[in-house]
């Protein structure tokens, strides 16, 4: 997991072409960086823990087959929750605390120092993210679920 020949992680834009105005989704790519395979331990770790929640959908698949067994009746409400922004979101500080519930300190240092290790260069410049998680890190997309996961639980309680 040592990084060897390691480049700096590299900010791009996809654009939102269903949006108006065509705003950018900021990817900050870390393929080849220092925190790379340790992102990508610590994301298997981690996906050990996740998707145990009765609303997860395991992917656009399953979700397919999940509404063509819903039942809707004419007096159903149905509601959809969009979030916005969701990697850029998720509290560092938060996350770190839940994940103390699972893992060792020597464990949670090391996502404490993948999660905060947020610089990227774009344009010659070196710039550090400041909130949430990067898109673009293999460990950001299952600290997301995770933190959600957590959050569904309490909202449903």
């Amino acid at each position: 997991m040592r990084p060897a020949g390691s480049r700096p992680p590299r900010l791009y834009g996809l654009p939102k072409i269903h949006k108006e105005g065509v705003p950018l989704r900021l990817i900050v790519s870390n393929i080849g960086a220092p925190t790379y395979q340790i992102s990508k331990y610590l994301a298997g770790l981690l996906n050990r823990i996740t998707g145990n929640s009765a609303h997860h959908v395991k992917n656009s698949f399953q979700f397919v087959q999940t509404l063509k067994s819903l039942r809707v009746q004419p007096e159903d409400l149905m509601v959809r929750f969009d979030l916005v922004s969701l990697f850029t979101n998720v509290p560092i500080v938060d996350s770190l605390e839940l994940l103390s519930q699972h893992f060792e300190d020597d464990v949670l240092a090391l996502f404490k120092h993948v999660q905060t290790s947020t610089f990227f260069c774009f344009d010659g410049q070196f710039y550090e993210q400041t909130g949430g998680v990067a898109m673009g890190s293999p460990l950001s997309p299952v600290i997301a679920n995770f933190f959600m996961e957590d959050y569904e639980k309490k909202a449903i309680e």
